[in-house]
């Protein structure tokens, strides 16, 4: 295989999970050097990664790597775009890198699902081949007047993402229970640790709410905070002492003069609201979720987007319950190897031999 030279090779790692795996470099090159499609760019444990693979990869990862440097860095997306630095980071490295990380990941999974006997070819000469069958059935069901999901006919960028994850999911069946599903102790475990992620619940939390304003003609008024906070602490102390709500409004109005408090009822939070009430009232909804147990005394609060100190009592608190694990072991199972297959591929990854056979100039590939 013919090795170019270069006036200039950039090398850096960039990490799959914890492991630094892959590379990225940029070139001038002495002379042009025109690649064809099918041209093997490195050699992934001896099997070849093409140009092509690794063009539809850039061509995948584009528009997030212009999103992150709009948002990250202001970025104005123009002519000299994927070569300008922004705080050293430059949008052609790490569109580069991102395609690199990703093609060399696709190749290692081919290979695993060839290792398992999923597919017996990894080329990309193989992958056109099997394009131009799954083209074929199709364009047969279609003429039969059969539902053909996705497009009738694919391309060569198009059917990469397809063949991919069809592989990976006949590769993760076929070693599922040899290699990656856990004993029903691991699963156990693993479910307690997720429980809360792939259940999430919202307990049942009955709480009654004060609010004490410390405006002042439509304005903040610090003297009339400081009154106010007062005032919210002498309530606390009545309703610990087991007033009830509307005594506990009466007796502060009488103690403390021009003290405007509200009792604005029992209110309930739980499923049906949690999410508007995260959204809405954060300060609100974090003091109650994070009252783990029933609290005697009176929460205060510091609304400062309304100018007010509100006072919440937890009257009741019911504990929801996420489903048992013999409810959902199935479905566990099914999170879990995924998980594990994940891992799987990492592992091999990361362990994975790469060696370049040309040098890249990623200005041409990127723009390309």
């Amino acid at each position: 295989m013919l090795r170019y030279q270069a006036s200039k090779i950039i090398v850096a790692a960039i990490g799959l999970a914890t492991a630094a795996v892959l590379l990225f470099f940029q070139l001038q090159a002495q002379d042009s050097i025109r690649l064809q499609t099918d041209t093997p760019l490195a050699k992934i444990n001896e099997d070849e990664l093409t140009l092509a693979e690794l063009k539809h990869f850039i061509h995948v990862h584009r528009a997030s790597v212009i999103d992150y440097f709009i948002r990250e860095h202001g970025a104005d997306v123009h002519t000299g775009f994927w070569h300008e630095q922004f705080q050293g980071e430059v949008p052609g490295e790490r569109l580069l890198a991102a395609a690199i990380e990703e093609a060399v990941r696709m190749k290692v999974e081919l290979q695993l699902a060839r290792q398992h006997g999923v597919v017996s070819e990894i080329s990309y000469r193989a992958l056109l081949q099997e394009m131009e069958k799954e083209n074929e059935r199709r364009e047969a069901a279609i003429a039969r007047g059969e539902a053909v999901y996705g497009p009738s006919r694919f391309d060569e960028s198009s059917f990469i993402d397809f063949y991919k994850s069809k592989t990976a999911a006949l590769l993760k069946k076929k070693i599922a229970d040899s290699q990656l599903l856990p004993s029903e102790q691991q699963l156990k475990d693993y479910y307690e640790s997720v429980k809360t992620e792939l259940y999430p619940v919202e307990d049942h939390i009955l709480f009654e709410k004060f609010a004490i304003s410390y405006k002042q003609n439509g304005e903040h008024s610090e003297p009339l905070k400081e009154q106010t906070l007062r005032a919210a602490e002498a309530l606390t102390q009545r309703l610990v002492a087991g007033d009830s709500a509307e005594a506990s409004i009466k007796a502060l109005e009488a103690d403390i003069a021009s003290t405007a408090a509200v009792f604005e009822g029992t209110l309930v939070l739980d499923e049906s609201n949690a999410s508007q009430m995260y959204k809405s009232q954060q300060q609100l909804y974090a003091a109650l979720r994070n009252s783990d147990v029933l609290n005697p005394v009176p929460l205060i609060i510091d609304n400062t987007a309304e100018g007010r100190y509100e006072v919440v009592r937890i009257v009741e608190r019911e504990t929801a319950e996420a489903p048992s694990f013999a409810e959902v072991k199935d479905i566990v199972a099914m999170k879990y190897i995924e998980m594990a297959y994940e891992r799987y591929v990492d592992s091999h990854v990361q362990a994975a031999n790469i060696h370049w056979l040309i040098d890249l100039d990623y200005e041409q590939l990127v723009e390309a």
